[in-house]
Parts: structure tokens; sequence; C-alpha cells
């Protein structure tokens, strides 16, 4: 994952012309390179990635905020969304947000979701499955040593390592 998200940010964000780094403050907390890193690895491992959008009272964004992935769920319409910082403890804990739109249409300052996922089929119709999906298997497989499943040796049927 880190060397897939080292691939995609590079040397970081900077203007097109000239040297300059890329100055835009997401928020507080982080810089704008921090913001696409956590972004980047949310869509590397999950195929979505989320962010809170904050208004001022213009109705304008002002503040962006990673939300990580593996602490929001939302429904088959993709337009309610649901963050806890920790599902199994604090279930109860739960904020409500709905979906950002262009131009916020609502004109309400609530707080909004900007939600992408990579368009991909998926058997829960909910969330997309994450490209290493189809290589779980595989990685179980070769990660089981002989002690933990004796009844399936991987090592004994691969065609590189096979006995004569």
């Amino acid at each position: 994952v880190n060397i897939k998200t080292n691939k995609v940010l590079g040397e970081g964000l900077f203007y097109k012309e000239g040297d300059e780094d890329f100055k835009l403050t997401p928020n507080p907390a982080y810089s704008f390179n921090s913001l696409v890193e956590y972004i980047v690895k949310d869509f590397i491992l999950f195929n979505f990635f989320a962010i809170e959008v904050t208004y001022n009272k213009l109705g304008e964004p002002f503040e962006y905020r990673h939300i990580p992935a593996h602490q929001l769920r939302t429904n088959r319409e993709k337009n309610t969304f649901w963050f806890c910082d920790d599902w199994f403890k604090n279930s109860k804990n739960v904020l409500t947000f709905d979906r950002w739109k262009k131009g916020n249409p609502d004109k309400t300052l609530n707080t909004k979701i900007f939600y992408f996922e990579k368009r991909t089929p998926s058997v829960s119709n909910v969330y997309p499955s994450p490209d290493y999906s189809g290589a779980l298997k595989s990685i179980v497989i070769d990660g089981n040593s002989d002690e933990q499943v004796p009844a399936f040796r991987a090592k004994e049927y691969h065609l590189f390592l096979a006995k004569k």
C-alpha cells in the first residue's frame, strides 16, 4: 500500500508553472498533501474515499477533512452516511451526514460528505470491491504454514516446487 501510495503522490503537489508547492490548507490539522495521502490510501484499500465538507456562514465550503473509509457506512443510494470512530465499541455514538452536491443546492450549512468510488462489480451493491479482493484466497493459502493446515500443503502443488 505504501509503495503504491508513494507512486501516486510522487514528490507532492505543486503548481504546474514553477516549483512552488501547492499551498491550499484544507483545515488547521493537516496540509493538502496529507489530505491527498489519506485519500489515496483509502482508495487503494477500499476503492472509495470520503471527505467531510464544512460550510461557512455564507454557505461556501471552507474546510475539508478526511473521513477514514473504515469508519463510514452508507445506504444503497449513497446519499446518507453514518460515521463512528469505533463501530464495535461506540456504535451508539454515530453522526449522520447527507451527501455533498455541487453548489450546495439545499443551501443548508450542515456538514456534508463528498464521496467518490471506483465503479466495480460488487456483491454487496453498497460498497465497491477492492482491487485485491480476487487475490485474498491466494494470500490466505500462501500464508498458511504446514502446521496450521496439515491437510493442504500448497508448496507441494506449486509448479516450480513440485516433487519428482
